[in-house]
């Protein structure tokens, strides 16, 4: 929705998705032996929990130059495949037979593409790209490009799973609740880090939509925009109007609204939520999202009460890297999360800040 928002200003050029596996790959040339022996290059970025914990260390101590381990063409041709989706015109511009060395010359060749195609008759002074599960890598990117700023927003995991399951695609609850984890606490560390970050929660967004795109506006340095409120004039990566991502089917109004807020609460059920709070309970409650559910509840989780998605139902994608079907394991990973809890309950906020790299 930021995406869409921003690039109806008049002074900004802006993408959604238009690079995620640029970061998949600048990842696995960081990473050891060891983890490119598990890996391929694109796989899904992880989650990090405790594994991998010194590939985030190198990535959040990187540089953006290093020459990618790909030929240019096959790099370019993976980020075009994936932007087709979601910036169309950016993809179609991607010239495959672009000579290009470093990952800083790749991000710099994306943004210019970015501003040719969404900044035509514009007199922009920003250019903006939207990406997922990426937050990791914003200490390299502003290493490399030190006016770049980051908006990293946060949404309530129950209203994010409840809206992915309701598309027919859902991904196991492990995986969407690590991965919420790692970048709620990596948005709470950038947001501690850096000047140059604005932490948003989705929440506050859709329920006072002026005071918070004027807060969005004055961070990035352009004019406040009444339009930017007006969903009918946001458009897709091909310029066609703009539908809201939404799985809800509750699109009537074309302007930002909060009805999408609690929607989650008509649509998951007991073993949903408590499913889904083993891996979020105490960053739920850092960002101001109430558990319904106790730590002592969480701690006396036994296997049956974890809500197992069937495998065959899950998106295609995942299936590969989907473990629900293995018991003994997930019995094991839920263990893991009772223990990590019973320690992190423990600690202040600022305390959970400083063991965020070793313990999830």
């Amino acid at each position: 929705m930021i995406a869409r928002m921003l690039d109806v200003h008049p002074h900004v050029a802006s993408a959604s998705d238009p690079m995620r596996p640029l970061f998949n790959s600048f990842r696995y040339d960081l990473a050891d032996e060891d983890y490119r022996s598990r890996h391929s290059r694109f796989d899904p970025l992880g989650d990090y929990f405790l594994q991998d914990c010194d590939l985030l260390q190198r990535t959040l101590e990187a540089s953006l130059d290093i020459t990618p381990g790909i030929s240019s063409s096959e790099l370019i041709n993976t980020v075009a495949k994936r932007a087709e989706m979601f910036s169309g015109f950016y993809a179609d511009k991607l010239d495959a037979e672009k000579s290009l060395s470093t990952y800083k010359e790749y991000v710099q060749y994306f943004l210019d593409t970015v501003a040719d195609v969404y900044g035509q008759g514009k007199d922009y002074s920003c250019v903006a790209f939207k990406e997922v599960w990426s937050t990791e890598f914003y200490p390299a990117l502003k290493r490399s490009f030190p006016s770049m700023k980051c908006i990293a927003v946060v949404r309530d995991p129950r209203a994010v799973i409840a809206s992915k399951n309701a598309t027919g695609e859902p991904y196991p609850y492990i995986f969407m609740g690590r991965q919420w984890r790692k970048l709620a606490s990596l948005a709470a560390y950038l947001d501690q880090t850096y000047e140059d970050v604005l932490l948003l929660r989705y929440e506050d967004i859709v329920s006072k939509p002026e005071e918070y795109v004027s807060r969005i506006c004055s961070f990035l340095d352009i004019g406040y925009n009444e339009s930017l409120l007006d969903l009918s004039l946001y458009r897709d990566g091909r310029g066609n109007p703009w539908k809201q991502n939404t799985s809800y089917k509750d699109v009537k109004s074309r302007k930002i609204n909060a009805r999408s807020v609690d929607k989650w609460k008509n649509i998951l059920d007991e073993r949903d939520v408590l499913s889904i709070e083993v891996f979020a309970h105490d960053w739920m409650r850092y960002f101001g999202y109430e558990p319904e559910y106790s730590a002592d509840d969480i701690n006396s989780l036994n296997f049956d009460q974890y809500k197992r998605l069937d495998h065959e139902y899950l998106a295609q994608w995942i299936r590969p890297f989907a473990f629900d079907s293995d018991k003994e394991r997930l019995a094991n990973e839920l263990l893991l999360e009772k223990l990590r809890l019973s320690q992190d309950v423990k600690l202040s906020p600022e305390e959970k800040m400083r063991l965020h790299l070793k313990w999830w």
